[in-house]
C-alpha cells in the first residue's frame, strides 16, 4: 500500500476553501496519512507555493511529528513551537496560503524519517538537504 496525504477539506489538484485562505479564516486545513513505511520514527511535513510572484514559498514546515500520529486537525500551529521550522516570512508558524490574483499550485509533502530531527530553526534549504538522507 502506497504512503499516502490527504485532506478532508479539498481534493487532490482541487482548489482550496476560501476558509483556509487569507480571504478566509487563515488556517490550515487537516490532513491525515495513510501506510506509514515500515521503520518510521517521525515526520516532516513542507506546505510550498511554487508559483509565488518572487520565487517559490514555504508556508510551513513541521518536524518531529510523532510516528503514532496520522492526523493534524485545522489549525496545524497548534503544535510545539519547536516542531515548526522558519518559512519564507522568516517566523516559525505556519503562514497562510493567499492567492493574490492567479491560482496558486501549493504543495503539501509529507516525510517519513528514520529518526528525530535535532534541529530547532529549520529552514526550507536545510530541511530538504537533511530529509534525503532520513526518509524511510
Amino acid at each position: 500500500m502506497e504512503f499516502t496525504l490527504k485532506s478532508s477539506a479539498f481534493k487532490n489538484h482541487g482548489l482550496i476553501p476560501e476558509k483556509y485562505t487569507c480571504d478566509g479564516e487563515s488556517i490550515s486545513p487537516e490532513l491525515e496519512w495513510l501506510n506509514s513505511p515500515k521503520g518510521t520514527k517521525s515526520f516532516t511535513l513542507i506546505i510550498n507555493d511554487y508559483g509565488a510572484l518572487g520565487g517559490a514559498r514555504t508556508h510551513s514546515i513541521i518536524y518531529n511529528i510523532p510516528s503514532d500520529i496520522i492526523k493534524l486537525d485545522e489549525g496545524i500551529t497548534t503544535l510545539a513551537k519547536k516542531a515548526v521550522g522558519l518559512n519564507s516570512r522568516n517566523q516559525r508558524k505556519y503562514a497562510t496560503v493567499c492567492p493574490i490574483n492567479s491560482i496558486h499550485n501549493y504543495y503539501f509533502h509529507l516525510y517519513a524519517l528514520n529518526k528525530q530531527l535535532k534541529y530547532w530553526f529549520m529552514s526550507l534549504e536545510f530541511a530538504q538537504k537533511e530529509l534525503q538522507n532520513e526518509t524511510c
